[in-house]
């Protein structure tokens, strides 16, 4: 599959220092390569970011920012005002990706004209790292296709639902147009 759209990938990281390596290790194994990894270091008081700085230094595609702890909604903001990418993603950093995670869903996109692709997320016991599926649960789409998909418009009213407490969509399960997160729809709160 042709890569051209380059994806941001987004981690809220705090208080991981057991888990951030398999994190991390996940992304950079994607098949999609055109990544960019947003570690947010939210203040951690273990060895989280110095470990992320580590892997920074392996692979030119992680940015790590050391911000004061403001909590995740926080820190996964400053990764949207940071990335440069097409698309962007969540991974928490207790989590880890499937490794065609984000060429399968961008495939998806792709596929359907979509704007939006969401995959399954398996929740495993610690100490093992959650695990985000290839899967695809929900493609949504502004031209009204027909299989797997929503129009768009009801993916916005789902997410002002999203945004006073009603939980629709799991965020980090999902990939996302840039332009929608820079009209508010994807500030955390």
């Amino acid at each position: 599959m042709k890569q051209e759209a380059k994806i941001s990938v987004i981690v809220p990281v705090y208080g991981v220092e057991r888990y951030i390596s398999d994190c991390i290790r996940s992304l950079c194994d994607q098949t999609w390569k055109n990544l960019e990894i947003l570690l947010i270091d939210d203040g951690s008081k273990d060895g989280s970011g110095k470990i992320c700085d580590e892997w920074a230094k392996k692979d030119s595609r992680i940015r790590v920012f050391h911000v004061e702890n403001g909590g995740q909604s926080r820190a996964r903001n400053i990764g949207m005002k940071e990335a440069s990418g097409d698309y962007i993603g969540f991974v928490d950093g207790d989590d880890a990706a499937a490794p065609k995670m984000y060429e399968h869903l961008y495939g998806l996109m792709q596929k359907y004209d979509a704007q939006i692709a969401e995959c399954n997320f398996e929740g495993r016991k610690s100490p093992e790292p959650d695990q985000m599926q290839e899967q695809a649960v929900v493609t949504m789409s502004g031209k009204g296709k027909k299989v797997g998909v929503i129009k768009l418009r009801l993916f916005l009213r789902c997410l002002e639902k999203l945004r006073y407490g009603n939980n629709w969509i799991i965020i980090r399960t999902a990939v996302f147009p840039r332009p929608l997160c820079g009209q508010n729809y994807l500030r955390h709160r």
